[in-house]
C-alpha cells in the first residue's frame, strides 16, 4: 500500500516540480488561469506550499519502516 501512495506522490512530485524554472513557472500560470484562486499571489503560496507538502509526504513515507 506504501508503495502505491509513494509512486503516486513521487508522479504528484515531478508534474509539480519539473516544469518550475527560474523563467517560466507553467504550474503557477495554469493554477492562475484556471480562476481558482483571486490573484496571483494567493496561487504561488498555494503552489509553494502544495510543493513542500508533497516533498514532506514522500519523505515521511519512504523512511516509515514496513
Amino acid at each position: 500500500m506504501f508503495n502505491f501512495i509513494q509512486l503516486i506522490l513521487a508522479f504528484s512530485i515531478i508534474f509539480i516540480i519539473a516544469p518550475q524554472t527560474p523563467t517560466e513557472n507553467i504550474v503557477l500560470r495554469k493554477i492562475v488561469e484556471s480562476g481558482l484562486f483571486p490573484n496571483y499571489g494567493k496561487a504561488k503560496t498555494f503552489l509553494i506550499q502544495l510543493t513542500w507538502f508533497l516533498i514532506f509526504a514522500f519523505l515521511l513515507l519512504f523512511f516509515l519502516p514496513m
